[in-house]
């Protein structure tokens, strides 16, 4: 039930609606004592009898009010049917208040009691949600326009570590077989900073329970012995165990870009339950272990997806849309998937952050269409991610190229790199620089030095706050060419001191 304009909740005074998710509705208020607008977020019945979740939007109120300054602290509350004040749950920190919601309001007669919020959210009133830093992030400008830098604590992205990702990364994609001493090499290269590891689920776990992590343990070992950090991308969606997709809904389609590509493969719908608690029940044996290393700083999201980690479907023409339509997407279940998502991810992964890849609408809703209306559904899901990840999102575009290619994206580049300096950001490669092809897409036909030399320049320019992004992914054909060492030094050195 949506709460109107003129209620009060305690002083503040809704003003209007700022959007709704899995987690329940946030609302922009007036508080008269503050003198400022405040976002407030009422949550839905069944949080009340959850303890999970009512431990989850406890952590995320923690982590937005250490994103304020002290003079700027963070309130939270909840309160339950029964009358004013009883069974409230205020939440116990330090660094949170607590705001009593039957304070009295000098203007009763638009005052919301329990009992008219009774059919929408019985047991639970809400939880009022104060945070300038959250407000922040839904007044960001919806043209895109850089307002200037604006201070961003370093981000906690290790176990052990205070440090935020940075750097350039070598890319170990997945598929075919690995050479070892190939990889240890590439590890060891002075100009990498991090790896990139990339593996598909049904080559970690192919049978149900009985996860092979032999990889993964050899290449963090790897990485901690050669001081690099870890990016970890796992891939499910057409590339899902068998058995995770028994008793799932699926379908069959065109795999678009990457491995396979051309080929019929069955896709699970991104929203459907069963194949969704098999991947989280994944995500917390893998949580388990490696949650802990030293290395591990991000790991990218994934789950409601296809063919990678990023918010991509197969629907590029009229036909596979309708098809999607008729299998019953729609923009809401997709990004509820997607919430649902998030929320597993920052509560398995506590010591990383957490990485959006090319955020976005696969399919926008009907009527809907054009640039404006999917750089709206990109914002928006950018700004749910902040609610969820805090200081830990990282947000990225994993096709970065100076040069053309025969089917063509939707260029991101601009849009990740007006993030800088507020969000952790960064870019992947669209693929390697060697061949007459790659050499020509990645901007320099025939001269692969070139050709990575201006997607790096690409890449690394800075926006008009005059920031850039955190880290650079090549893959590691590239990474361990001789004739592409000057160019990655001089990668390398685009980072020093480039993030004050």
């Amino acid at each position: 039930m949506a709460i109107q304009s003129g209620t009060h909740l305690g002083p503040p005074a809704i003003v209007s609606a700022i959007g709704a998710g899995g987690m329940g509705e946030v609302y922009r208020a007036r508080d008269p004592k503050l003198g400022r607008d405040v976002p407030i977020k009422v949550l839905p019945q069944a949080f009340a009898r959850d303890a999970e979740r009512m431990a989850r939007f406890q952590r995320e109120a923690k982590v937005l009010a250490s994103r304020t300054s002290t003079r700027k602290t963070a309130r939270c509350c909840a309160e339950s049917e029964g009358g004013r004040g009883r069974g409230s749950q205020p939440v116990k920190d330090s660094s949170v208040g607590t705001l009593n919601l039957a304070s009295p309001s000098p203007q009763r007669e638009h005052r919301m009691s329990i009992s008219s919020l009774r059919c929408a959210t019985q047991v639970l009133l809400g939880i009022c949600l104060w945070s300038s830093t959250l407000l922040h992030a839904f007044a960001q400008p919806r043209d895109h326009v850089d307002q200037g830098p604006t201070r961003r604590e370093t981000a906690r992205c290790a176990s052990t570590e205070d440090t935020t990702p940075s750097g350039l990364v070598v890319v170990l994609p997945s598929g075919g077989t690995r050479d070892q001493s190939r990889d240890l090499q590439a590890l060891k290269n002075s100009f990498m900073s991090g790896v990139g590891v990339q593996i598909d689920w049904r080559d970690i776990e192919p049978v149900e329970g009985k996860p092979d992590w032999s990889r993964l343990d050899w290449l963090f070992a790897a990485a901690e012995s050669s001081n690099k950090w870890v990016k970890l991308d796992i891939f499910p969606g057409f590339f899902s165990p068998a058995w995770a997709l028994e008793g799932a809904k699926t379908d069959v389609f065109n795999i678009p870009y990457g491995p396979g590509h051309g080929t019929e493969a069955r896709l699970p719908m991104p929203w459907d339950r069963v194949y969704l608690s098999r991947w989280f029940a994944f995500l917390k044996q893998l949580a388990e272990r490696y949650g802990k290393s030293p290395a591990f700083r991000i790991i990218a999201a994934a789950g409601p997806t296809s063919v990678s980690t990023e918010m991509t479907l197969p629907a590029d023409s009229p036909p596979a849309i309708n098809k999607w339509r008729s299998d019953g997407y729609t923009p809401a279940k997709y990004l509820g998937a997607w919430e649902e998502a998030f929320h597993v991810y920052a509560d398995s992964f506590p010591n990383q952050c957490v990485a959006v890849t090319a955020p976005g609408l696969p399919i926008l809703e009907h009527g809907q269409s054009g640039l404006p209306a999917r750089m709206r559904a990109k914002q928006d899901i950018v700004e749910r991610a902040v609610r969820v990840f805090g200081s830990r999102l990282v947000i990225q575009s994993s096709d970065l190229h100076a040069g053309h290619a025969q089917v063509e994206a939707f260029d991101g580049t601009d849009f990740i790199k007006s993030y800088s300096g507020r969000i952790i950001t960064g870019f992947e490669m669209r693929g390697g620089s060697f061949g007459p092809t790659p050499s020509k897409v990645m901007g320099a036909e025939g001269d692969p030095p070139l050709a990575l030399r201006r997607s790096i320049d690409k890449g690394m320019a800075a926006n008009n706050a005059g920031r850039h992004i955190n880290f650079l992914e090549i893959y590691v054909g590239d990474v361990l060419a001789p004739e592409m060492q000057p160019v990655l030094q001089y990668a390398a050195s685009l980072f020093r001191g480039s993030h004050p």
